[in-house]
């Protein structure tokens, strides 16, 4: 049998503290995983077991190659698309 823990105030709101930070960084690294194809629920233990470093790295890697589906365009997102330009043309020249 386990017995109590005999944890005080401090040391009981650090170890609460402590789990929070976890699923966020958690949550946030299984997050940016899912917008590169790659596994979130991998990505978020990462995250969970090593929270600032789980982040970083997820941040840093490129794009799943053999990911499922088509990849999305961020051509629009980038400002890139021809229309967007051709209309943003007219609104300048337009008097």
């Amino acid at each position: 049998m386990l017995g109590a823990l005999n944890l005080s105030g401090l040391q009981l709101g650090i170890m609460i503290a402590g789990v929070v930070v976890a699923v966020i960084s958690g949550t946030w690294a299984g997050a940016v995983a899912s917008g590169k194809e790659r596994s979130m629920q991998g990505w978020f233990l990462v995250g969970f077991f090593l929270p600032i470093i789980g982040v970083i790295v997820i941040y840093h890697l490129p794009n799943s190659k053999g990911g499922r589906g088509e990849k999305k365009s961020t051509a629009f997102a980038l400002g890139d698309n021809k229309q967007d330009k051709s209309c943003h043309d007219r609104r300048t020249h337009h008097k």
